[in-house]
């Protein structure tokens, strides 16, 4: 988890603004998880930090098609942006 993000004190204004939705609450007014809105805004992130190379795979994982797409996709873009 990102450090930063512990310092976050108003986490319903950040989930009410956001992409992310409250996953556990101990209050209405007291979230204590979020978890992203949509599966795709994930797949997305996660395959833009793999085509950053800020993730190393274990090769003995498994991930959706999904994800290697969207990496695939980026790689694209940012070659044609850099070219």
């Amino acid at each position: 988890m990102d450090e930063s993000l512990k310092s976050i004190k108003d986490v319903t204004g950040l989930a009410l603004n956001t992409l992310l939705r409250p996953l556990k609450t101990t209050s209405p007014l007291q979230l204590t998880e979020l978890k992203f809105a949509h599966l795709a805004f994930q797949e997305f992130l996660f395959s833009l930090q793999l085509a950053r190379g800020e993730i190393v795979l274990n090769p003995n994982w498994t991930f959706p098609d999904e994800i290697f797409a969207w990496k695939a996709s980026i790689e694209k873009e940012s070659a044609e942006l850099w070219k």
